[in-house]
């Protein structure tokens, strides 16, 4: 059993080490790809780039909650039955699928279907999460300690986070094609408008990420 714990622990351990410095890589790309002085091909490189180092952080997410709720079940902090314990495996692994879908399939219209299905699974995750952090963090009777409660409700404010950060970001669509197209300070204004708009929620996720992965360690509460 420890050793069992020791392999999810080392495993959850660089889930976030991915999650938070891939996220670091892609803010950096994401400055490049608003640079307005750069030519538009290699904003369209560093754009790639970013999309390939998201697939850290989005990989991350999803797996932190199976590796998560093994560890807490392994330590009786959470009483989850074989069974429940391997669907949330069984469904973590097909949503991981899902995403990679997304992400090798993009340019396709099977990766636009794969892409609506990933944003429906991130919404109904993310009410779910939300909904049984709240219950647990205002109930007599809590099913979690105080600090996973909270670490759930950090969680699903990080999903939540995460699809507004998808619908700012897809602004870059529009700028791009209309840089293609020559309308250059037209394209430059909503490419700069959707960088500004995304960075406070791109910081806000790394900073929810850190306090997840310190309530987790240190379970002060």
């Amino acid at each position: 059993m420890m050793e069992l714990h020791s392999i999810l622990l080392f495993i959850h351990i660089i889930l976030m080490g991915y999650w938070l410095g891939g996220d670091l890589g892609v803010y950096l790309a994401a400055n490049r790809v608003a640079d307005p002085t750069l030519p538009i091909d290699e904003r369209l490189r560093f754009l790639h780039l970013a999309m390939k180092l998201d697939m850290g952080p989005r990989t991350a997410l999803i797996m932190i909650l199976p590796t998560g709720f093994h560890m807490a079940s392994n330590f009786g902090l959470v009483s989850l039955t074989p069974l429940f314990l391997s669907l949330i495996w069984i469904g973590s692994l097909i949503w991981l699928a899902l995403c990679w879908a997304v992400f090798l399939y993009e340019n396709i219209a099977l990766g636009d279907m794969f892409r609506k299905i990933d944003l429906s699974v991130r919404y109904v995750m993310l009410v779910v999460i939300f909904a049984i952090s709240v219950w647990s963090i205002t109930s007599e009777n809590s099913y979690f300690d105080l600090w996973l409660s909270l670490k759930l409700f950090c969680f699903s404010i990080i999903i939540a986070l995460g699809i507004t950060l998808r619908i700012v970001v897809s602004k870059w669509v529009i700028g791009f094609k209309l840089l293609r197209d020559g309308s250059t300070e037209d394209a430059n204004e909503i490419i700069l408008s959707a960088r500004k708009k995304a960075k406070p929620q791109a910081l806000s996720i790394w900073a929810l990420v850190f306090i997840c992965g310190f309530l987790g360690a240190t379970k002060l509460i």
